[in-house]
């Protein structure tokens, strides 16, 4: 699959996403343990909480912009955040509604599957790329099963209780397993992201595929 190739073929990109990631889940992380008995604890955790919310949303955009135009694209996709808020605004309305319907629990893959097409059109384009159609086929089971692997094997590996003797080899084994559940689940984003990217590209017609072959 090109999405693979294209991910495999930019290492240090997934590098640099992954340290990034990890940073980024410590400010959050670090949101809710702030005081907010004291007014500074109040005002200090309202400015976390945009950071976190414009960081997270940076991260996002980069990461889909990359992969439609490899290069530089920090500040780009940093200009794109005030677009991503609307999309995001969207995005958490829909997992709110598929919630209020009482529907099981993997409901929210259907509004994540649809919406991050347009979040990689609002990356390239701004606002109005909410508002075109860039569905395939092809990419709907791809997408769905990518979307597992990095929500759902991560969710067993950290849920398994492998039978090991002594608290240092419990807390090895679970230092291990959070260690390959984020590492799986940060991949499988950047081949999803890489995949949105294909959206855009046109098949080459079979006539051209065999006048090209030897």
């Amino acid at each position: 699959m090109r999405a693979v190739a294209v991910f495999w073929s930019h290492k240090r990109f997934w590098l640099l996403q992954t340290l990034a990631i990890a940073g980024w889940m410590a400010l959050a992380l670090a949101w809710f343990w702030l005081p907010d008995s004291r007014v500074w604890g109040v005002v200090l955790s309202a400015l976390l909480g945009v950071v976190v919310i414009v960081g997270g949303l940076w991260l996002i955009g980069a990461a889909l912009l990359f992969y439609q135009k490899p290069g530089p694209i920090w500040r780009e996709s940093l200009r794109r955040v005030p677009a991503l808020l609307v999309w995001g605004a969207v995005f958490a309305l829909a997992i709110w509604a598929s919630q209020r319907l009482k529907a099981p629990a993997w409901i929210w893959i259907i509004p994540a599957v649809l919406l991050l097409p347009l979040a990689a059109q609002v990356t390239a384009e701004g606002i109005r790329g909410l508002f075109r159609m860039v569905w395939r086929a092809r990419y709907f089971p791809t997408a769905v099963v990518l979307i597992i692997a990095g929500a759902y094997l991560p969710y067993v590996l950290i849920g398994w209780r492998p039978q090991l003797s002594g608290l240092a080899m419990q807390t090895a084994s679970l230092a291990v397993r959070f260690a390959v559940a984020y590492l799986v689940a940060v991949s499988a984003w950047l081949v999803l992201a890489s995949l949105i990217a294909r959206l855009g590209e046109n098949p080459a017609p079979s006539h051209a595929r065999s006048s090209s072959a030897p």
